[in-house]
């Protein structure tokens, strides 16, 4: 039944379109963030240097995030989806033409970094939002799962050679085809069509102010049960999440494994395998995720959690690898049934500000929760930044097992 069910995606171009356009865009940010980081940490030697362009991308999109749910429902999503692409392509292919000048520096990259940050507050929700108006209730999760085994397949490709091109080609060329990426995906969802009752637009018999507009966007969030409580679930991991940012995986690497930059990039690429092979079987067993994801949400939040404590004790690299294999599938069924309740659950007409307004409280658990991370592993040692985000992932085993809503939701009575 699965494969017959994802068979009848295979007509919806639109669907096609908007993942086509996010796995290129991908790709390249995965060769952007190999190149920025790789020069920042050389130049600052230390986790919480590296790390600030983590931070400052977070408080970037904090403050734009306001904006954005002003303006998300207000415009197409798919206007704002191609904007953002066009913006973020300007932006970066100026700081690809200034490494070929040599004059890449820490400011010039702060700088652009913060561009494409306040760009990608727009692309996110809008790209959320998007997708229940291309695909029907039934496809999300198919839809999702598929999405989110191109997108990792692609990243797979960006983890495992980044790191070569860098040193063979140095950073102006990667940097570039990052700039290039963004064009492409604008062009793809420039072909997108959604249905009619896409929810991109209020209702001017109604307007809202600023205010409003961010309390609607919050009435939206937690006034539904089901998404309030996913969203305070988020809420805790993020801050366990910060420890899977790439400054952090490095030190990990260098310091802990002892071993070369190349396994940071070897336990990368082994969790987007693990994340395809996850974001495949979300689609293949859709209609059992369906019905029955809530409870698979907590049982995937206990499984990380153990799997997270032994990466923190282990001093093996090629455990790790193995480890990071293993995170992928757990990590992505989840995150596959959680955007799919989401998008099912959240009303078309405001779901645009709902994601904007929820992104926003995130955002702001983010920065936080990077900066403690870092300057635990800076103090401690990364391992214990590990043990402390198993003991959080814990916390959110137990809370999604106590929830109701999220333990007795179904996008379906029947399992397809």
């Amino acid at each position: 039944m699965g494969v017959r069910a994802i068979r009848r995606l295979a007509g919806n171009a639109s669907f096609w379109l908007l993942l086509i356009g996010q796995s290129v865009s991908n790709l390249g940010d995965i060769l952007y963030t190999v190149a920025v980081l790789s020069f920042t940490y050389a130049a600052t030697h230390s986790v919480t240097g590296a790390a600030s362009i983590m931070i400052l991308t977070t408080v970037v999109r904090l403050g734009a995030g306001f904006v954005a749910v002003q303006v998300v429902d207000r415009l197409p999503h798919r206007t704002l989806m191609i904007a953002a692409d066009i913006v973020r392509a300007l932006a970066i292919g100026a700081l690809g033409l200034f490494s070929l000048r040599h004059q890449l520096t820490l400011p010039t990259i702060y700088a652009v970094t913060a561009v494409a940050a306040f760009a990608g507050t727009f692309f996110t929700p809008a790209q959320s939002a998007i997708l229940p108006a291309v695909v029907a209730r039934d496809q999300l999760v198919r839809a999702n799962g598929l999405i989110a085994s191109a997108v990792q397949f692609v990243q797979t490709a960006g983890w495992a050679i980044g790191a070569a091109l860098v040193a063979l080609t140095g950073a102006p060329a990667v940097i570039l085809v990052n700039a290039a990426s963004f064009l492409l995906s604008a062009v793809a969802t420039a072909f997108v069509v959604t249905t009619a009752a896409a929810g991109e637009g209020d209702n001017p018999a109604t307007p809202l102010g600023p205010l409003a507009r961010l309390k609607s966007g919050w009435t939206e969030v937690w006034s539904n049960r089901v998404v309030r409580d996913v969203t305070i679930m988020d809420g805790l991991e993020t801050f366990a999440n910060t420890i899977w940012t790439s400054a952090l995986m490095l030190a990990f690497t260098v310091q802990v494994l002892r071993v070369g930059q190349e396994w940071w990039g070897y336990q990368l690429s082994a969790y987007c395998i693990g994340t395809i092979i996850g974001g495949g079987v979300a689609a293949l067993a859709a209609g059992w995720l369906a019905r029955w994801g809530g409870w698979m949400i907590a049982l995937s939040s206990a499984t990380f959690a153990l799997l997270t404590l032994w990466y923190a004790l282990s001093g093996s690299a090629t455990l790790a690898v193995g480890l990071c294999v293993a995170f992928g599938p757990v990590f992505q069924v989840r995150d596959v049934v959680q955007s799919s309740m989401l998008q099912a659950s959240l009303d078309p007409r405001a779901i645009g500000r709902a994601f904007a307004t929820r992104e926003m409280f995130l955002m702001g658990l983010f920065g936080p929760g990077m900066a403690a991370m870092s300057l635990l592993a800076d103090a401690a040692g990364p391992r214990s930044a590990y043990v402390a985000g198993a003991g959080i992932y814990a916390v959110v085993a137990l809370f999604a097992a106590l929830s109701v809503p999220i333990r007795s939701y179904r996008l379906s009575s029947t399992a397809a």
